[in-house]
């Protein structure tokens, strides 16, 4: 039998995870948002891109509220990704201009430290920085038959990796070890790149169920899976790879549109974007990120 001491010992050992338990909650972030794309950084802040305000949010770790950080970026933001001490900002013109950049911002102060834009145009959906520093891009094309991209950073400045039609859709993307993937947000494809081949190459993965407008996608804190929001399926689901085998399984099935996710301990933060909110003309209310447990 526990004496009083040892009970008294084992609560107050589990009070800090129950405290910290107690702080995962959604965030407000306002009206007008559309939130698009999160990152987490390593102090545990999240950062949440707005698609209609050229506005990135901040929120402080264990904070209910987001306010704006980085505004005026851009007309349309898309991927944002925090590497270390810098934030990684997909920077889109007015819809149908053709015109991106890549901007890098730093974390501590958020000046704007670089502005890469997308040879030839294009539209930059996400980011993502592989264990060597290198920054690869995602460029979403919206014109049926015209190739998506995948990019690099070469010395300050943005260089093709793949063009292809059959990459049309792609959006997010991540490392899962040293595998490169990417995900179609038009087909629902998971593809699996490899880098290290001149010219880099790339195939399709075998789902153990359909997903449905993949969008968001980030490595697990433990880097065992890959934590995708479904845009079309309204979901939140895990993935883990087993060779060409990518096993689908369902952690939210009540989200609202998501487009993005980001991990802070044992929480996964969904950005519900509410486009077909935006496509319509109705009015959302007031946006928020939602916290899902991931234990």
């Amino acid at each position: 039998m526990s004496t009083p001491f040892f009970r008294f010992a084992a609560a107050a050992a589990v009070a800090p995870l129950l405290a910290g338990a107690a702080l995962a909650q959604d965030i407000t972030l306002g009206t007008g948002v559309f939130p698009e794309s999160m990152a987490a950084t390593a102090g545990g802040d999240l950062l949440i891109g707005s698609f209609m305000q050229g506005t990135v949010y901040r929120a402080a770790a264990g904070a209910s509220a987001a306010e704006p950080w980085l505004t005026g970026v851009a007309p349309i933001i898309t991927g944002v990704f925090a590497s270390g001490d810098t934030v990684y900002v997909c920077a889109n013109g007015a819809f149908g201009s053709n015109e991106a950049n890549l901007k890098t911002f730093d974390l501590a102060s958020g000046q704007e430290t670089a502005a890469m834009p997308f040879p030839d145009g294009g539209f930059c959906s996400d980011i993502a920085v592989a264990a060597d520093g290198t920054v690869y891009v995602t460029d979403l094309n919206f014109v049926e038959g015209q190739p998506g991209r995948l990019l690099r950073v070469v010395d300050g400045a943005l260089e093709v990796v793949l063009s292809d039609p059959m990459l049309r859709g792609v959006d997010g993307i991540a490392f899962l070890g040293d595998r490169l993937i990417l995900n179609d947000l038009f087909t629902g494809a998971l593809y699996d790149v490899d880098t290290s081949a001149q010219p880099a190459t790339f195939s399709t993965l075998t789902l153990s169920e359909p997903l449905q407008g993949p969008d968001g996608m980030r490595t697990s804190d433990d880097g065992a899976s890959l934590l995708i929001v479904e845009q079309y399926g309204n979901r939140l689901v895990s993935v883990t790879l087993d060779g060409t085998m990518a096993t689908v399984t369902p952690i939210a099935t009540d989200l609202t549109g998501p487009a993005g996710v980001a991990q802070v301990g044992t929480t996964a933060y969904v950005a519900e974007a509410h486009f077909a909110e935006m496509q319509s003309g109705e009015d959302p209310g007031v946006f928020s990120v939602r916290a899902v447990p991931l234990n």
